[in-house]
């Protein structure tokens, strides 16, 4: 009886192994996959995609400085085997894919030159000719003309005026049940950066040129998800997160602009990552329940962003905020003191945005008595924000993708 008992039991087990692997095999065959990737070169590129079936682009766009062709489309798996140098040739001179969003997988061609969109369209698979379905797209490259004058007649000026108002977001850090870093005198971090955010705010409005949002208007703690959703609602083309240091001792003086990065630009850098990361993963997880059953998806997507690799958007964005980092460096050391290489990075989870430049910035240290007073005073406020304008008045207006969502980045664009 015991033998009989026992082959039963491994029947069975077996019976369920055979049913859980037949269950994935479904699941692995059925799931919306990228099999193949083929260019072709001549006259025209053209890009032709295989894929799982009934699976189309959800858009086709460009983007310029540096010319990139970006195809997004709906989650799925790379199944490519092929090794894809052997596609890079003249004009592609890179090739990247990765997951941008919980809904997105994008592919991008670095082109060495400009191309526009001559045409698309799927051709669905079938059992007897292709058993893929194909996702073809021909690009046609730009010549770009010479600028041609009369003799003796001036080059047209374009004198028209840019209309476009671009979108600040200012993130006070820390708030409500979380203080932030607090002066031996008691000062908070939370109230310093609300009331620096809400300063900043007026200036930049009053040029005329920024449209600002903040995260938070009051003494509230604000999930990062959310704040991370209030900059893609409000169509941010930047994104400054405002802090103020402590550190031991009192020596440690000035303003530092922080930017993304896998790994510290030195030690101090790295510390004021680990303590702001600790904040933000402690109160996400105390105060953030009723976003949790929406958000999931998100939040794995910026865990997974961590020091071991960006997505492909993070790496263009981490290359536009270290320019507008240098921006408001020349202009911020004109007025207040900076720290010794105030122009630092690491890897700060609230800098994780894939759609706009985003920045830190440290506006002084709390636990120096000097700071402290600058920290109380409005003038001090008006001064940095004076600057920052300045600053965001050269990087943003020098070109039309500066300071412009990457969602918003989208000539040729072709729909679903």
């Amino acid at each position: 009886m015991y033998f009989k008992k026992q082959s039963i039991g491994i029947s069975l087990l077996v019976t369920l192994m055979l049913f859980t692997c037949i269950c994935v095999g479904s699941v692995g065959a059925n799931s919306s996959s990228i099999y193949d990737i083929r260019i072709s070169y001549g006259d025209k590129v053209r890009v032709v995609l295989d894929l799982s079936k009934n699976i189309q682009p959800k858009t086709i766009y460009f983007i310029t400085n540096p010319d990139r062709l970006v195809i997004d489309l709906p989650f799925l798996n790379w199944r490519v085997k092929k090794n894809l140098k052997q596609l890079i040739k003249n004009p592609i001179i890179g090739l990247r894919y990765g997951q941008f969003s919980s809904h997105v997988f994008r592919v991008v061609l670095e082109l060495n030159s400009t191309f526009v969109l001559k045409n698309s369209f799927h051709l669905p698979g079938s059992k007897t000719n292709y058993r893929y379905d194909r996702v073809v797209i021909d690009l046609r490259h730009v010549r770009k003309l010479l600028p041609f004058n009369l003799p003796g007649r001036k080059p047209a000026i374009n004198h028209r005026k840019v209309d476009r108002k671009i979108v600040v977001v200012l993130d006070p850090g820390h708030g409500g049940v979380d203080p932030g870093a607090v002066s031996p005198s008691g000062t908070m971090e939370k109230d310093v950066v609300l009331r620096a955010a809400k300063i900043i705010a007026t200036v930049l409005n009053k040029t005329g040129k920024y449209k600002v949002y903040l995260t938070r208007n009051s003494d509230k703690r604000v999930p990062l998800r959310v704040r991370f959703k209030i900059a893609q609602k409000r169509r941010a083309g930047v994104f400054f997160s405002i802090h103020a240091d402590s550190i031991k001792g009192s020596k440690a003086r000035g303003v530092a602009l922080y930017t993304l990065s896998a790994k510290g630009s030195n030690k101090e850098a790295s510390r004021l990552a680990k303590k702001e990361n600790a904040s933000e993963r402690f109160f996400n997880e105390t105060l953030s329940e009723q976003y949790k059953s929406s958000d999931r998806d998100l939040k794995k997507i910026l865990d997974d962003l961590g020091p071991k690799g960006f997505s492909m958007a993070l790496v263009d964005e981490r290359r536009m905020s270290q320019k507008l980092s240098r921006s408001l460096d020349s202009e911020l050391r004109k007025v207040v003191r900076m720290l010794p290489n105030s122009k630092r990075s690491a890897n700060f989870q609230v800098l994780k945005s894939p759609d706009h430049p985003s920045i830190l910035i440290e506006l002084g240290f709390l636990s120096n008595p000097k700071d402290e007073k600058l920290l109380l005073s409005r003038g001090y406020f008006i001064k940095i924000a004076t600057a920052l304008a300045l600053g965001l008045d050269r990087f943003c207006y020098r070109g039309v993708e500066a300071c412009t969502p990457n969602q918003d980045r989208q000539a040729n664009e072709v729909e679903n």
